[in-house]
């Protein structure tokens, strides 16, 4: 876990099949994930109107696996205790994420087995950059 330790921002977000639009989603371009020992904390996306808070997650990593294996396991929310098998991958700094929907949640253990999404297959893909420190 600890080569994905840092924060991370949102450069592209596909949900089943379909690309968010970060013009249309805003927040999504100030989204950041921090990633802290086996801890994810996971910024507010700002929606005018709704009030949107951190989140915790507890992330566990096993890179012996192709693909590698990420579990998600919410801490608060209507998620908690509830864990999302994704997949990633990590090139250098540039972090690809593909998980199960978090808000449609039909299965959150079916992992999926490549990094893509389609109509109505329940996924989600990310792709990450690291934030550099100045």
């Amino acid at each position: 876990a600890k080569q994905i330790e840092g924060e991370w921002r949102f450069v592209e977000v596909q949900l089943e099949g379909r690309q968010v639009s970060f013009e249309t989603r805003p927040g999504w371009n100030d989204k950041r994930w921090i990633v802290k020992g086996n801890e994810l904390t996971s910024t507010p996306v700002g929606q005018p109107g709704r009030v949107v808070r951190e989140r915790k997650s507890r992330i566990s990593l096993d890179a012996t696996k192709s693909p590698k294996h990420l579990n998600l396991t919410s801490l608060d929310g209507n998620e908690k205790d509830m864990t999302f098998a994704c997949i990633y991958e990590l090139d250098k700094d540039r972090l690809k994420i593909c998980s199960p929907y978090f808000y449609n949640i039909v299965d959150p253990s079916n992992r999926p087995n490549e990094f893509t999404t389609n109509a109505g297959d329940g996924r989600m893909l990310y792709v990450l950059e690291r934030v550099k420190s100045n």
